[in-house]
């Protein structure tokens, strides 16, 4: 039998690294989306419905999420800074192509987004309802 000790670093949430800088970088990447995930509801609506929320705080929240974007990939992927907050949509351009390759909390947060439509303010089950909304009825009180 071969025994060995292993050192594991655990992040606030559970996730386990091997590295203790990884697991520092993962927190702050938590730290810096979890303001404007917490404004935005922890619950689904039930399949093929959408809920209307206030547009203003969803875009509030669209933003500062974006600008995390901006400021952990923008040196790396100088198209995201010529996006502002409001142009930019989980959606449309590459980010959200190339955010789901990269992962992590910064990147999960942007891509929860493609549920929402933000001209309207609502939220749908999935992201298929917020391209074909006609498709989706409100969700019952």
């Amino acid at each position: 039998m071969k025994t060995e000790q292993v050192i594991q670093f655990v992040a606030n949430d559970g996730k386990r690294f091997s590295q203790e800088d990884k697991c520092r970088e993962y927190e702050q990447d938590c730290e810096a989306v979890a303001p404007y995930v917490a404004m935005l509801p922890h619950d689904r609506p039930s399949y093929g419905t959408y809920r209307q929320l206030d547009k203003d705080r969803l875009c509030e929240a669209k933003a500062g999420i974006w600008m995390a974007v901006q400021k952990k990939y923008g040196t790396s992927w100088p198209r995201f800074l010529e996006v502002s907050p409001a142009e930019a949509h989980p959606m449309r351009g590459p980010a959200g192509r190339i955010l789901d390759d990269i992962g992590g909390p910064i990147a999960d947060a942007w891509l929860s987004l493609m549920r929402f439509d933000f001209d309207t303010g609502r939220e749908y089950d999935q992201p298929y309802y917020a391209i074909h909304p006609g498709e989706a009825v409100p969700m019952l009180p």
